[in-house]
Formats: C-alpha cells, sequence, structure tokens
C-alpha cells in the first residue's frame, strides 16, 4: 500500500493499481479487514484519475460496503468521498454532492470530527467549483479545524484557491505559506511552493514572484524526477512568468509541462497549460494579459481572511485541542 501511494503520486497510475491490487489479495488471504478496505478504496482512486470510471465506482462501492459490515466508520467516509468526487468529474453533481451531505450528516450523528472534516472539505471544493466562492470559505475553515497534521494541507489548498480568486492575495499567501512550514510531504510541499509563487504573480508582485521561482528551480533535484510534480511547477510558474511579462521563461516552462502532461495524460493539467498558452502567445505580441479577473469579496470572506491571516503554522489545531 504505501509502495503503491508513492508511485501513484509520482503520476504512474498502472505500476500503482498493481501494487493496490497485490495488497488487496495479501489482505483477503490473511484476514486484514482494516487494509482490505484500504486497498480497495486506493484502487477506485488510482483508477478515478485514470479517467477509468466503471471500475474505479466497483472499487469504491466495495470499499463502502465491506467497511459499513466492519464498523469502519473513516475507511466509509473516505470511500465514500472518494466515489462522490468521481461522480463529480463525470458532472453528476447532484448525485456527488448527496453523497457528501450524507457523509457530514452521519459525521454528525457519529460525532466524529474526521467524517465531518472529509465531507466539508469536499464540499468547499465542489462550492468552489462551481464559483461559490463565499461558501466554500465556511465550508473549508470549518473543516481545517477539525483535523491536524498533514490532513490540514489540502483544506489549505483549497483555502489558498478560493482567497486569490476574490483577491484576498494575503490570505491566500497565508495558507501556502502554512503548508510550506508544516509539511513533511515532499509533493505536498513542492505544490504549495508553486501556489506560493504565482499567488504573488497573481497580486502583481513580480519581485516576490521571481524569487519564489528561483527557490523552486533551485531545489529542482526535488521535483524534477516526479512527473506529477514537475507538471504542476512548470505549469504554475509559467503562468506566472506570462502574469509578469517574462515571456522567454514563461515560453519554457510551457513547453516542459505540456511535453509531461501529454505524455503522461494528465489530460486537466493540458488543459490549463493550453489556456496559459494562449496568452503567452498574445503577450509575445506585446499584449501583456489583463489583470486577473476576481469578484468582489463579501463579508463572510472577509472575515475569514483576517481569522487565517492572524493564524501561525503553529497555531493552526483543532478546536478544543
Amino acid at each position: 500500500i504505501e509502495m503503491g501511494t508513492a508511485i501513484e503520486s509520482a503520476g504512474h497510475y498502472r505500476a500503482a493499481e498493481e501494487y493496490y491490487l497485490t495488497a488487496l489479495e495479501l489482505a483477503e488471504m490473511c484476514g486484514l479487514g482494516y487494509d482490505q478496505t484500504t486497498a480497495l478504496r486506493l484502487l477506485g482512486r488510482v483508477l478515478r484519475k485514470a479517467a477509468r470510471w466503471d471500475e474505479a465506482e466497483r472499487y469504491y462501492r466495495e470499499a463502502i460496503r465491506r467497511s459499513e459490515e466492519m464498523g469502519q466508520r473513516q475507511q466509509w467516509a473516505r470511500a465514500m468521498d472518494g466515489l462522490a468526487i468521481a461522480y463529480w468529474y463525470q458532472g453528476a453533481y447532484p448525485k456527488a454532492r448527496s453523497m457528501l451531505e450524507e457523509v457530514l450528516r452521519r459525521g454528525r450523528e457519529w460525532r466524529d470530527d474526521f467524517v465531518v472534516a472529509t465531507a466539508l472539505n469536499s464540499l468547499c471544493v465542489a462550492a468552489l467549483t462551481a464559483g461559490d466562492l463565499e461558501q466554500a470559505l465556511e465550508y473549508g475553515w470549518t473543516a481545517v479545524r477539525l483535523v491536524e497534521g498533514e490532513a490540514q494541507n489540502p483544506i489549505l489548498g483549497n483555502l489558498g484557491r478560493a482567497f486569490a480568486q476574490l483577491g484576498l492575495y494575503a490570505a491566500a499567501e497565508q495558507c501556502y505559506a502554512m503548508i510550506l512550514a508544516r509539511s513533511s510531504n515532499v509533493v505536498t510541499r513542492n505544490q504549495a511552493a508553486a501556489d506560493y509563487a504565482l499567488v504573488a504573480a497573481e497580486a502583481g508582485n513580480a519581485e516576490a514572484f521571481r524569487e519564489r521561482r528561483e527557490a523552486l528551480i533551485a531545489a529542482e533535484d526535488q521535483w524534477r524526477y516526479e512527473p506529477w510534480s514537475c507538471t504542476y511547477i512548470h505549469l504554475h510558474i509559467g503562468r506566472g512568468c506570462v502574469l509578469i511579462g517574462d515571456v522567454d521563461d514563461a515560453r519554457e516552462h510551457l513547453r516542459k509541462a505540456i511535453k509531461l502532461a501529454e505524455k503522461n495524460r494528465y489530460n486537466e493539467q493540458l488543459i490549463r497549460a493550453e489556456e496559459t498558452l494562449g496568452l503567452l502567445e498574445a503577450a509575445a505580441e506585446g499584449i501583456r494579459p489583463a489583470p486577473v479577473a476576481v469578484e468582489r469579496p463579501g463579508a463572510v470572506a472577509v472575515r475569514i481572511a483576517s481569522e487565517v491571516e492572524a493564524y501561525s503554522a503553529e497555531a493552526l489545531a483543532p478546536a478544543g485541542s
């Protein structure tokens, strides 16, 4: 399972699938119930990433069934969450939201903060995708204070995206800075570093962006051999270069990002790279990108932003801890 997870994070989905299948076989032979549901859930996840929807749903549903039978509440929540995400990617939004609301309802009944936070984080992503940024912030900020450690990082990343889209750049930077200050996961740190650089460019701070870009390039040995991280970083700092007018650097980063995305079939990354390429082509003709369009933040967003900015990485801990 650990080997499969490491390989999956590097973007090698077929190899990860083989490790998870082996883990499932061993867990069933040895009667290891928790490992069975973990392997089933991870098979669902890696097949979801590969857009093999029917197979992903089959494994997720088996993980849901077994975890319910064995009373594994957190495993059940994670499998339900994974299947809801699969539905979301396929455009089945009502079905996905209904599943997430069921996880939230049960989590509150059980008074299980992990289950509640799992549902709230995905509801945050759903609201973010739908453009309901204030709702996304409410879900995410509630969720991040219910968990601790590495579990907070993906939620902080989602909050950062929402803040940036609202033009609340200081709060967005704080989210990414907290991930950088506290995460021990190299992939997570590299992704946050790329986000941290890009948000400076979005805010129009060219000097800060260039400093952060240089730091990422100086640490290239940490991410150059991880296809997913490498694609993500080149895409983000390439976009940042476009926004501040560093056209030649942008072209090189985007060339690498597109090559990796095509080779590894990272469709979502490829779509974003092609969008940024359009901005680059205009910039090469002397047409500077228009300022990033942002929504006017409402009272809820401003309040949450001020609360986030008041926190340090050390202070951010679950409520009541």
